[in-house]
This record gives structure tokens, sequence and C-alpha cells, in this order.
């Protein structure tokens, strides 16, 4: 009876070692629930402050600690259910082992044994109740958290999209003030260029009309000039008084070119394909009268040679001014045109090329017209 009395005595040591051990687990199960309702007090209080810093991640730090807060359940599950195994497990070994040892002293101890199972059991069954209870308060006090919790992040996804959609009424505003502005300004350079538009046109036309009239003044000064000279060979080849030495060398310089500038007055008259009678005069104007006969035959060479002249101002920015001194550059056709290089235009133009069109322009339409 002793030796059984010592075993039964240990064994309600063991079973007071594990009430006393579940009462400390559900006190230490209360104060963390305690803390951590108190951290999730402090983080609310924080998300709060925080909700402008916060709103651009805020749904997954949410997601995040709805993932912790499910782990922490999950695991807080896990851990109650392996104590309950664990405490399964104890409770069929020392079962087992009571068993074994009741068996060895069954004979004497009936009663007694029955009297210790029934309050076994009871204390059992008092245990299991008392658990029982703390679990549902536990999983009650958590679920009313989590629905607390869910409807604080409805609230704030609420705040949030009131937020934006302010934050969306005041950009449109701001857009539509950006874009009036920037019409008006458009609106104001419009009227700016067309202003200055206007006043370029007007310098323009006011040169152009300045550079037609000194171009005028300097053809009628060299077709004088042409019918001066071509008045004097005539008076040569009948026979007539010869020009003065002077005059007939400058007419003698300068007709060949005076000649081809004007294609269509290089042609002598036709009394002149007839052969004159030679007049005898001094070895000087014989001279001049050898050169002044001369000169219409290379005229008619040149002439002669020439393609036949196309017209320029079939290409654009050409007009009659500016064909005309290509004309005098010697560049009659397309093809001359196409062959020849910018710095040799603007050399054939000379003052002119300030007014001209971009040369380039010229020499690819004289390419397509020659082709």
């Amino acid at each position: 009876m002793g030796r059984l009395t010592e075993e039964m005595t240990n064994l309600r040591d063991e079973i007071d070692v594990l009430r006393n051990g579940r009462v400390e687990f559900i006190a230490g199960l209360k104060h963390g629930m305690f803390e951590l309702k108190s951290e999730v007090a402090d983080m609310q209080q924080g998300f709060r402050k925080d909700h402008t810093r916060m709103a651009g991640n805020m749904q997954d730090n949410l997601n995040a600690f709805l993932a912790e807060t499910e782990a922490y359940v999950s695991n807080l599950k896990n851990d109650v259910a392996d104590m309950q195994d664990n405490f399964r497990s104890d409770h069929a070994d020392m079962a087992d082992k009571l068993k074994d040892d009741l068996n060895v002293f069954a004979s004497g101890i009936t009663s007694s044994v029955a009297d210790l199972m029934d309050l076994f059991r009871d204390d059992r069954a008092e245990m299991a109740g008392n658990m029982k209870d703390n679990l549902n308060a536990c999983m009650a006090e958590t679920e009313a958290y989590v629905s607390n919790l869910k409807n604080d992040v409805a609230d704030m996804q609420d705040n949030f999209r009131g937020d934006h959609a302010e934050m969306a009424d005041k950009l449109k505003e701001n857009l539509q003030m950006f874009v009036s502005g920037i019409k008006s300004t458009v609106s104001d350079l419009e009227k700016q260029f067309r202003n200055w538009h206007i006043e370029v046109a007007g310098k323009a036309g006011a040169e152009r009309k300045i550079f037609i009239s000194n171009l005028k003044l300097q053809t009628a000064d060299l077709l004088q000039d042409i019918s001066d000279d071509l008045a004097g060979t005539r008076r040569v080849w009948s026979g007539a008084t010869p020009t003065p030495a002077g005059k007939r060398a400058a007419a003698k310089v300068r007709q060949p070119a005076k000649v081809q500038a004007k294609p269509e007055m290089t042609a002598p008259p036709a009394e002149v394909h007839a052969e004159p009678e030679k007049v005898a005069l001094p070895v000087k104007d014989q001279e001049a009268q050898e050169s002044a006969e001369e000169a219409p035959l290379k005229v008619r060479r040149q002439t002669e040679v020439r393609e036949e002249p196309d017209d320029l101002t079939q290409i654009d920015g050409i007009g009659v001014g500016m064909s005309k001194r290509l004309n005098d550059a010697g560049i009659f056709t397309f093809a001359k045109l196409a062959s020849s290089t910018i710095e040799e235009l603007r050399q054939a133009l000379g003052e002119a090329a300030k007014l001209a069109h971009n040369p380039e322009i010229w020499i690819k339409q004289a390419r397509e017209l020659s082709s």
C-alpha cells in the first residue's frame, strides 16, 4: 500500500504540474493576446498618423499583416493541437504504466483504484472543459479582432478613394488651366508671327521694287551700249567714217560678251553676209576694221556651236532677271545648269545671289528636266 500510495501521490503531483503548466500556458496566451492587442492599437495609431505617407503601399502592408496574423493564428492552432497530442500521448503512456502497475496490485486496491480513476476522470473532464472554454474564448476574441481590423481597413480604403477622387478633380482643373494658357500663348504667337510676316513682306516688296528699278536701269544702259556698238560696227562695214580708236578699242573688248548676253541680237544684219568693198584706210584703221570684221565671224561660230536654249524660267525661283544673268554667264540649257556647281552659280549671279533661292534646288530640277 505504501508504494501504491507513493505512485498515486506522484501521479497526483504530475497532474498538478500539468494543470499548473496549462494554467501558465493559458495565462501566457492571454498575456500574449493582450500584448498583441496593445501592439495592434499602437500600430493603428501610427497607421492613422502616417496615412498620407503610407497611402501608396497600404494594401501590401495590410496584406502582409493579415498574412502574419493568419500565420500566427495558424501557428497558435498548431501549438494547441501539438499540446493536445502531447497531452494525449503522455496521458496514454501514463495510463498504460498505471494499468501495468495496477494489474500487479489489482487484488488489494480495486476500490481505491476505482475511486482514484473516477477522480481522475472528473479532473480530466474538468480540465478538458476549461481548456475548451479558454480556446473558444481565445478564438472568439481573435475573430472579433480580425473583424474589427477588416472594418478599419475598409474605412481607410473609403477615405483613400475619397482623397483620390478629390485629387483627380483638382488635377483636371489644373490641366484645363494649363491647356487654356497654352492656347492663349499659341494665339499670341500666331498674331505676332502674322504681324512679323506682314512687316517682312512689306520690306521685301520694297527691296524687290528697288532691285527691279535698278535692274531696269542697268538693262537700259546695257541695251544702249549694245546698240552703240552695233551702230559703230555697221558704219565700219558700210565704209562710213570709222569710230575713233578709243571707242573702237572699248567696243572690241566688250562686244563679244555683250553679244553673248543677248543671243537674239548676236546675228549681224542681212547685209553683213555680203562682202562689201574694202575701203583703203590707214594701217591702224585697217587693223581696227579687220578686228571688227573678225568679231562677227567669232560670234557666228559661237552661235552655230551653241545648243538651242531652254526656258530656264520653268525652274522654281528663276525668273526673267535670273534667267538673263545665267545666260550672261553662258548657261542657256538645263544640261549646262545641271552640270554647274553652287559656287559657279553664285559667281554668275553676283549680288543677285542674295535674292536667289537655294541653288541646289535649281541643279536638282535641271537634272530632272534635262533627263
